[in-house]
Order: structure tokens, then C-alpha cells, then sequence
């Protein structure tokens, strides 16, 4: 019984966690949130986003600075 509710409540940890995650990527502007959804959870390279995105590898190294730092500014205000 006790492992149940350990489980259930792993589970709700969790589902709160992407939640969070999801509204903050969200938030990004369209580029950036592309160019941090590509990289990080498609596991793409820069030269493969830029190739996507049909931008240049230093424009999404840009996006993905900026998305990092907003991302950073609203984890840690």
C-alpha cells in the first residue's frame, strides 16, 4: 500500500514537472522555443537546427543563448 502511494505521488511530481517545463518553454518567443525544443529534446546538433529552422548556425546559437537565459531568469528570478 505504502509503495502505491509512493508511486502515486512520484507520478504527480512528475506531472507537475513537465507541466512547469511545458508553460516555461511556452513562454519563449517562437524561434527561441523552436531552436531549445529542437536541441534539447530532439537531441539535434546546431548545424541540424540551423539546417530545420532554415537559419544559420550562429543565428541559432543566438536563439539558443537567449532562450537559455530566459529560461534561467524565470527559474531563478
Amino acid at each position: 500500500m505504502a509503495e502505491r502511494r509512493l508511486a502515486n505521488e512520484r507520478a504527480a511530481t512528475l506531472e507537475t514537472d513537465v507541466d512547469e517545463t511545458l508553460a516555461l518553454l511556452v513562454s519563449l518567443p517562437r524561434q527561441q522555443r523552436l531552436a531549445v525544443a529542437l536541441y534539447y529534446v530532439d537531441g539535434l546538433s546546431v548545424a541540424e537546427v540551423a539546417t530545420a529552422m532554415r537559419l544559420s548556425v550562429g543565428a541559432v546559437k543566438f536563439h539558443l543563448h537567449q532562450g537559455r537565459a530566459k529560461l534561467r531568469e524565470r527559474l531563478d528570478p
